[in-house]
């Protein structure tokens, strides 16, 4: 049996870093999302999955790495040159909340009952948020 993975390729990335935006269908919607850090760009695309069309587009990160989502499916991302993880509500543009781990987070986690995790890189440990 062979495991089989969808492949995006965006010929035509958002190039101004500067302004987040979304389609407003995703906003509120039920469509699953599949969200992509660049570490190049420091942007964040978003897709709908699992048709692979880009429908927006997260800016001002600084290393955005490992992500994860909560029972509500908003979205949690690691921002590993800033220290922190930030939230965002599915396929919304505006910031919910920051979690600082004041270390370099490379992943997260949230439990059923909404406490976030953030894994950092160095030194290799977890803090862990009670949800607010």
């Amino acid at each position: 049996m062979a495991l089989t993975r969808p492949h995006y390729v965006q010929r035509f990335v958002h190039s101004d870093h500067g302004i987040s935006w979304m389609l407003p269908q995703t906003a509120g919607s039920k469509i699953a999302l599949l969200y992509g850090g660049d570490d190049e760009t420091n942007d964040v695309y978003v897709y709908d999955y699992p048709r692979g069309k880009m429908v927006g587009a997260l800016t001002r990160f600084d290393g955005p790495d490992g992500m994860c989502v909560d029972a509500k499916g908003d979205v949690y991302i690691a921002n590993f040159d800033s220290g922190n993880a930030v939230e965002y509500a599915h396929g919304g543009t505006k910031l919910l909340n920051t979690y600082d781990s004041g270390a370099t987070p490379i992943g997260c986690a949230v439990d059923a009952k909404g406490d976030v995790a953030v894994t950092s890189f160095d030194p290799g440990e977890a803090a862990v948020f009670a949800k607010r």
